[in-house]
């Protein structure tokens, strides 16, 4: 019978860290309403001091605030978080208050990620 059942979701993906370009992009996606945001990490968190401080994870939680203020999970809602080290401080940021974190793995094909993905090629 769960399986029939609808669980709620926030997808977290982030795309451009291999290349640091531009920055980075963070996606998150809430099922099963398919709301969506995406903001950046900017590239200037990627360089000299910035970079040696780790300036892109405070970034990163700072995302994580804003995404928990915009999507408005609950205590039922799973957090599904790309494996990423840029994203690590999103998942502590999100086990620290409590909620359901799951760290995965976001792999080629997934829609999800191809909108991530396309967003960094617009920004360029």
């Amino acid at each position: 019978m769960d399986r029939f059942l609808s669980r709620k979701e926030i997808l977290i993906d982030d795309a451009g860290w291999g290349d640091l370009i531009l920055g980075v992009v963070i996606g998150a996606l809430k099922l099963p309403e398919r709301r969506y945001m995406e903001r950046r990490i900017p590239v200037s968190s990627f360089q000299p001091p910035n970079f040696e401080n780790k300036q892109y994870l405070d970034d990163a939680m700072k995302i994580a605030e804003e995404i928990v203020e915009v999507m408005q999970p609950d205590r039922e809602t799973r957090f599904k978080v790309c494996s990423g080290y840029v994203l690590s401080s999103i998942r502590r940021y999100l086990r620290e208050r409590g909620f359901n974190v799951e760290e995965v793995q976001i792999t080629g094909g997934n829609s999800f990620e191809n909108t991530i993905q396309n967003i960094c090629v617009q920004i360029v």
